[in-house]
């Protein structure tokens, strides 16, 4: 703040005014000086003209700050939509890169199963025949003793048992009684 007004800056003012001042007390007389002397001062053309370009500047960093934030968030935008549009390409690219490794495996465990099994029946035939040689000594006996009880005293239980008329009497047992 500048110096206060000094008598001398009193003597200035119109005689009119300067009786009105001289009568008030001196609390009311600086500062109603100070609003007669320096308010028209502030409302010149270059104070009017400043604050106009204060206003104008303060309204066009408003709107670069929209424009900006508008940028901003555009950009933003398609930059999430680039990274939602790549991981649906990377997704897809994974899930049918999957699909076709999993085919792999299958052919190839199909492959596997199959020289497996093929292995195993080559195996089984050899143990067949090895367990059809060892058994002969078994299955000799077994005849023998089905022919002796067919020949033999069982002649008259296997016919019996093996008779063809069964195929007659059976089906008429069952009418009857069923």
């Amino acid at each position: 703040m500048g110096p206060l007004p000094t008598q001398n800056v009193l003597s200035k003012p119109a005689q009119s005014q300067k009786n009105a001042l001289t009568k008030l007390s001196p609390s009311l007389y600086y500062p109603l000086y100070y609003a007669t002397t320096l308010l028209p001062r502030l409302l010149t053309s270059t104070t009017l003209f400043l604050t106009f370009r204060l206003a104008l500047l303060s309204y066009h960093l408003l709107w670069h700050s929209y424009y900006a934030s508008t940028i901003l968030l555009i950009q933003t935008y398609y930059a999430s939509y680039y990274l939602a549009l790549h991981s649906y390409y990377v997704s897809c690219f994974l899930a049918l890169h999957s699909y076709y490794a999993s085919c792999y495996l299958a052919l190839q465990s199909y492959h596997a199963s199959a020289v497996v099994a093929k292995r195993l029946c080559v195996a089984g035939k050899f143990g067949g025949k090895i367990a059809w040689k060892r058994s002969e000594h078994l299955r000799n006996k077994l005849w023998f003793e089905f022919v002796v009880f067919a020949l033999g005293g069982g002649n008259g239980m296997l016919l019996l048992v093996f008779w063809p008329g069964w195929l007659v009497i059976g089906p008429v047992v069952w009418v009857v009684y069923g």
